[in-house]
């Protein structure tokens, strides 16, 4: 039924790295800390079949591992992250850190590498897409060996990934939410008009997402996401809003949400023919407070249906009439993570540890005042870039990974006291590149 409602090789500068044992390992103290294991599948080597779809979205990993990684350090972890050999650039740490780099050569088999390393964890973090089963499957695993996942447990993972399923349960809890359908109810008996928006029900990113103004639009788009490995009963048609599109991070606690951020997504929203959607980035912020009151009951919402526990995010329309509609749910964490931890302070990998040990725990991060703007974007051939580090006070920041094409993918954020600051700033540093 539908639901009805409204990669070239780069040399890293700075930073202390020795090699040791299980990878790469910074100075540290020696003292003996919690350990917590770091998994972003794109980055990991972790995705097998469809590698398009993974090379689209991969500077977005390893944004998210720079940002998890420095946050685990902030939070007095002793690091451990899993990163494929062939990727280069790693974060500039401050000294008496430790985090251990453990290298995944091609042809490991990333599961295999979970199971080795996570029995000796006393905590892990996973990122993955929600597509092929990727999150839920390395959730499952990690669950299995008795390490305590800090993202989203593998029954929020399950009932929050199926996009279309989703929606009709926050329909039901009075949320606002896109007419939607399979692509088989679509062609029987559409329940909206042209245009509409095609995308996997188990998906991630802009990846395989495209607009289709007619008829002729929908067979490319199908077709496009069957080339991405996206099967045909798979998909589904979404009613198309018009508005500004904007996400929600959130922490969900015992004693209820705490709303992290309103952020601004650049995103371009196209056919197949036009070569089709793309994250560009978004700006985060104290944006948009007169939302905050309807957002939060929203991201309450969410975590009591799913049983979302820790970081999650939602994306949304503000329609015309100052509605938000929410068109998908995220059950891990997203690429806006990356750039709010650049504007907030703490740790929240330490604050979900404490608080599933039941410990009296405050607010996770520290806001800090004024905007970060962060995007995405595509440089020709081969370059030393000099990185930078999230560890504060900074206000600026460089991710760079191999692009398909032999270029360099970079994911760029800056600072600024306001919106238009931190844009301009992160202008300034895409220009410099």
């Amino acid at each position: 039924m539908p639901v009805r409602g409204r990669a070239a090789q780069l040399k890293v500068r700075g930073g202390f790295f020795s090699r040791g044992r299980g990878g790469v390992i910074a100075g540290g103290t020696g003292l003996t800390r919690n350990k917590i294991l770091v998994v972003e599948s794109t980055t990991a080597g972790g995705m097998g079949a469809g590698k398009a779809r993974v090379e689209a979205i991969s500077i977005e990993g390893l944004a998210m591992v720079h940002a998890l990684v420095i946050d685990a350090v902030e939070g007095q972890f002793e690091v451990h992250a899993m990163l494929q050999e062939d990727i280069a650039t790693l974060p500039r740490l401050p000294p008496a850190t430790d985090v251990h780099w453990h290298r995944i050569r091609s042809g490991i088999d990333v599961q295999d590498a979970i199971k080795e390393i996570a029995p000796s964890m006393d905590y892990s973090f996973v990122v993955a897409p929600e597509f092929g089963g990727y999150l839920d499957r390395y959730t499952c695993t990690i669950e299995s060996l008795g390490c305590t996942v800090l993202s989203q447990p593998s029954s929020a993972v399950i009932a929050a990934s199926d996009k279309a399923g989703a929606l009709g349960r926050l329909s039901r809890n009075h949320v606002c939410v896109p007419t939607t359908q399979t692509i088989s109810e679509f062609a029987a008996y559409p329940a909206t008009r042209y245009p509409v928006v095609v995308k996997p029900n188990h998906g991630a990113g802009s990846v395989g997402v495209f607009l289709a103004r007619d008829a002729t639009d929908l067979d490319a788009a199908v077709a496009a996401d069957e080339q991405l490995s996206f099967p045909r009963e798979e998909l589904i048609v979404q009613e198309f809003i018009t508005g500004i599109p904007l996400s929600a991070s959130v922490i969900a606690t015992p004693y209820g949400v705490d709303l992290l951020g309103i952020n601004e997504q650049d995103v371009i929203l196209s056919s197949a023919k036009d070569s089709g959607s793309k994250y560009r980035g978004g700006v985060a912020g104290a944006l948009h407070p007169e939302l905050a009151v309807a957002i939060e009951r929203i991201a309450r919402a969410a975590a009591n249906e799913f049983q979302l526990r820790g970081y999650f995010g939602f994306d949304f329309i503000l329609d015309p009439r100052g509605v938000p509609v929410v068109v998908e749910v995220n059950p891990r964490l997203t690429t806006s993570f990356a750039g709010l931890k650049l504007l907030h302070r703490g740790s929240m990998l330490r604050f979900m540890a404490d608080m599933l040990a039941s410990k009296k725990v405050e607010r996770p991060w520290r806001p800090d005042t004024g905007f970060v703007a962060y995007q995405v974007i595509e440089l020709p051939g081969s370059r030393e870039i000099s990185l930078g580090s999230l560890h504060p006070p900074a206000t600026q920041d460089i991710i760079t990974i191999s692009s398909p094409g032999g270029g360099i993918s970079a994911f760029v954020a800056a600072k600024g006291t306001s919106k238009t600051q931190a844009i301009d700033n992160m202008n300034q540093l895409a220009a410099s590149l």
